[in-house]
């Protein structure tokens, strides 16, 4: 026995005999705990474990940090300024090096299930497509999320993987395909896409944003020839859908020719820095020449845009529209939400997208309508905040590094729930 004591726990041959017999009545003590003390200890334990990784994962810093730096930083400071009870406590917390990226990745895990659930519960979602290269050289595609939650829009990120091989259309839309399917997500319910505009994204014939299409209207075409079947097998006259969409468009008084009458109504900012007198000629011509541009910008962009300028007019104020300006299906609808006073009062006081989530449940085909603008993402800007993450994330000390679950945490606005992890541990400590 002292043989294998000097030859396996060197650290430990130099203890008294005392040492030994304290620790041999700890572990009985443990098998004896009928109060559960013991375990409720080592469950705080494991949830310092959890909130230190957190906060590495946060600051996007290497997992070893956790052994050679936090959990020595804190027995410094304990020793100095706390009894040795308290400083024993805290030996016990663990924060080796691969037990800090197994609790990151349990709790980027939990995250993901969290997003995925309230996509799932969500009306409609959008998504939005982001792909570069890290410093190994390995493809990142990374996808986020646009939903409804809670009464209002919400963006998260959905999920990362990495393309070892080719980044074609092909293999973007099987990366998305394939976690859809995995997690149970209902493409009838996707209303929009994102990119960030490469080649192999926005392509017309075999883009990703084209496979997209093709598979939600798939599931549309699915759910038409459902309608057709049982109306067949209730012996109904009609057996399909029918879509009016002749409306009678509104007057199209542009900004440009506001500008050129010199009414400055639709600037509410150039009305503060200027005034009659000193909007000259030649600043009217460049306001009009940027204006020109930023149409043709949009006209790129989304070209049938006009096609459902109605939707937008109806999202922003429903009460200054007229029926003849609605599409016959949405009109019954519409008029019911037109003539009750406190919906115009709610318009006012929520706000354009939480008003038509409120409304969702009671004028449900005119909201739908209004929820295919206001849900899908507006810019970019997410995929430049994933970019910066990825950089941050994967330096060349790093470039081994799965980036998944790290960069969860620093995208993410969805906590980890830790006392359901804590809760569904069979062990408390992870091996390691």
């Amino acid at each position: 026995m002292k043989r294998h004591l000097t030859g396996n726990h060197q650290e430990l041959a130099e203890k008294p005999v005392a040492y030994f017999v304290t620790k041999t009545d700890s572990l009985k003590r443990q098998r004896l705990d009928s109060t559960r003390a013991f375990q409720q200890q080592s469950a705080k334990v494991v949830e310092v474990s959890y909130e230190l990784s957190l906060m590495i994962a946060k600051e996007q810093k290497p997992h070893s940090i956790g052994e050679t730096i936090v959990k020595p930083s804190i027995l410094r400071a304990a020793k100095m300024l706390l009894p040795e009870e308290s400083y024993h406590k805290l030996t016990k917390i663990t924060l080796f090096d691969s037990t800090v990226k197994l609790l990151i990745d349990e709790m980027a895990e939990d995250i993901k299930t969290q997003v995925v659930e309230k996509v799932e519960f969500s009306p409609v979602f959008a998504i939005q497509c982001y792909k570069s290269t890290d410093v190994s050289p390995c493809s990142q595609l990374l996808f986020y999320t646009r939903f409804i939650w809670k009464e209002s829009p919400e963006e998260d990120m959905l999920f990362c993987i990495s393309l070892e091989t080719s980044t074609t259309a092909d293999d973007v839309f099987k990366a998305v395909s394939d976690f859809f399917q995995e997690q149970d997500i209902s493409w009838e319910k996707l209303i929009g896409v994102c990119t960030d505009g490469a080649p192999a994204m926005l392509e017309t014939r075999s883009g990703f944003v084209t496979k997209v299409k093709e598979k939600a209207l798939s599931y549309s075409a699915l759910n038409t020839r459902l309608f057709m079947k049982l109306c067949q097998d209730l012996e109904t006259e009609h057996e399909t859908l029918l879509f009016h969409t002749n409306v009678r468009w509104l007057s199209k008084v542009t900004r440009k020719r506001h500008i050129q009458k010199k009414n400055t109504s639709s600037f509410p900012r150039l009305i503060e820095i200027l005034n009659e007198k000193s909007f000259s000629d030649s600043l009217k011509t460049v306001i009009k020449d940027h204006l020109q541009g930023l149409e043709n910008e949009f006209q790129r962009y989304f070209p049938n845009i006009g096609e459902r300028s109605f939707v937008f007019n109806l999202a922003r104020d429903p009460f200054s529209l007229e029926v003849d300006d609605i599409p016959e299906d949405l009109q019954e609808q519409f008029l019911e939400l037109k003539s009750i006073s406190v919906a115009k009062d709610d318009h006012t006081s929520l706000g354009m997208e939480k008003f038509w989530i409120k409304y969702l449940s009671v004028y449900q085909k005119v909201s739908q309508r209004i929820l295919q603008v206001i849900v899908p993402f507006l810019s970019t800007y997410l995929c430049e905040a994933g970019f910066s993450a990825l950089v941050g994330i994967k330096t060349k000390k790093r470039n081994k590094l799965d980036v998944a679950s790290d960069l969860r945490f620093t995208l993410s606005q969805t906590p980890p729930n830790i006392p359901r992890l804590i809760a569904l541990k069979s062990q408390y400590h992870p091996s390691h």
